[in-house]
């Protein structure tokens, strides 16, 4: 008898070594940098107006963000949190459910900051998009379709590479600027918008944003170095400041007809410049120019630079807002 249960013991322990050897075969970079990121990643849900040919209808929507501080801050796509009607409702993973304040949404950028009260919340580790790979591994982290819910209320990964840096979509006709945006073909899906786009380290790299209509596998990200910046300055003073002023007046063929010298500090541009690009891109138009300043993202006490034909000459020449 005193046999058998040794040998039965040692069985077991033997199961209990497999198992614990297939777990360290299993938990590769990949599933530790998305048990990292997860427990900071939260699902949106919000009712929106939304405006048809027949008025306006209240609809159900839903999205994904994450948290970056201990003390319940959450960023997120703004376009997943504007023309809401009610609360904006926070599920954490596990399932519990806060009421989110909107601190503020840039729809220029398309970032938006909430809180949820509270501290001690999980929060995201923020990387640097800044040094990129091409072809390094990236995940996806979300509320795709609404399927945070029904996987116990845990994020749904999807995981691809970075397929390309530095993406330029441009001024877009309802007023967003997506330029230096991150493509990946990690899965998106809508609701997905807001999560975040993480290293094979679990660190966060950019937030999910939209899939290019009519292809596969084509996501864009914004990059979480520029989407910290906004969302710091929204939490400071609630909004973006972009009133700029640089003081100048054009005639349609490009020439500068006027310039308000206490609008901006000016020390040379004149009167009969022709511009020719503005912060080294090309513009044909006085609208060209407006665009440009808007895709730089232009704010008080910014350089310019304009390349201008002055008496049959280029010159490089600068000028500071106000």
């Amino acid at each position: 008898m005193v046999f058998l249960i040794i040998c039965c013991n040692n069985t077991t322990d033997e199961n209990v070594d497999i198992q614990n050897e297939i777990y360290k075969s299993k938990n590769t970079a990949i599933t530790k940098a998305i048990e990292k990121a997860s427990p900071s990643v939260v699902s949106i849900y919000v009712v929106k107006d939304v405006r048809s040919f027949w008025g306006y209808s209240s609809q159900p929507s839903s999205g994904s963000g994450f948290i970056i501080s201990q003390d319940g801050y959450i960023l997120t796509n703004a376009h997943n949190v504007t023309h809401v009607r009610n609360s904006i409702i926070i599920v954490l993973p596990g399932g519990t459910q806060f009421n989110a304040t909107l601190i503020g949404f840039d729809e220029q950028s398309d970032v938006a900051l909430l809180k949820i009260d509270g501290d001690n919340f999980a929060y995201s580790k923020i990387g640097n998009s800044d040094n990129l790979l091409v072809g390094e591994f990236v995940v996806a982290l979300g509320n795709p379709r609404k399927l945070f819910a029904t996987a116990n209320n845990q994020p749904i990964a999807s995981l691809g590479i970075i397929s390309a840096v530095d993406a330029d979509f441009g001024l877009q006709s309802n007023g967003k600027v997506l330029d230096n945006m991150i493509q990946t073909d990690a899965s998106l899906n809508p609701g997905n918008s807001g999560g975040p786009l993480v290293d094979a380290n679990g660190y966060v790299v950019g937030i999910n944003t939209f899939v290019q209509n009519d292809s596969e596998n084509l996501g864009f990200a914004i990059p979480i170095n520029y989407a910290m910046e906004i969302a710091e300055e929204i939490k400071v003073t609630g909004f973006i400041n972009r009133r700029a002023m640089t003081g100048l007046y054009f005639y349609s063929n490009m020439v500068i007809s006027t310039i308000d010298r206490n609008a901006a500090d000016n020390q040379e541009l004149r009167i009969n410049d022709k511009v020719i690009a503005v912060n080294d891109r090309q513009v044909r138009s006085f609208q060209d120019i407006q665009n440009v300043l808007t895709r730089s993202d232009v704010r008080p006490g910014d350089a310019i630079k304009f390349k201008i034909l002055r008496d049959g000459e280029i010159k490089i020449v600068n000028l500071v807002t106000r």
